[in-house]
């Protein structure tokens, strides 16, 4: 890869950074508060939310599958998946809205 990282690092690193834009997002929009509308600021920091929430969610679900292909351990300073592989194979995803 041209970081110098193998690729199961480099797929790592990757998704750990969609998770720390989000945060990076939550943060900014978090200063903002003063110059939005109460109502306009919540809905916003509720979406933010949930895309961090789903962020974590995709992060944890494809390494942890992909990891049982590699068979190599995440690197330690990404953060440790919160949830199981098998727990989360058990979701069945709604994508009606996606058509």
């Amino acid at each position: 890869m041209k970081s110098g990282r193998i690729f199961w690092d480099e797929l790592c690193y990757k998704y750990d950074a969609g998770v720390q834009e989000v945060r990076d997002f939550q943060k900014i929009w978090d200063k903002a508060e003063p110059f939005v509308d109460n109502e306009r600021f919540r809905q916003v920091q509720s979406r933010l939310k949930i895309q961090s929430r789903d962020a974590v969610w995709w992060k944890d679900a494809c390494l942890l599958y992909f990891q049982t292909f590699s068979g190599l351990p995440i690197p330690y300073d990404i953060e440790r998946p919160v949830n199981e592989l098998e727990d989360l194979m058990k979701i069945r995803l709604d994508m009606k809205h996606h058509n």
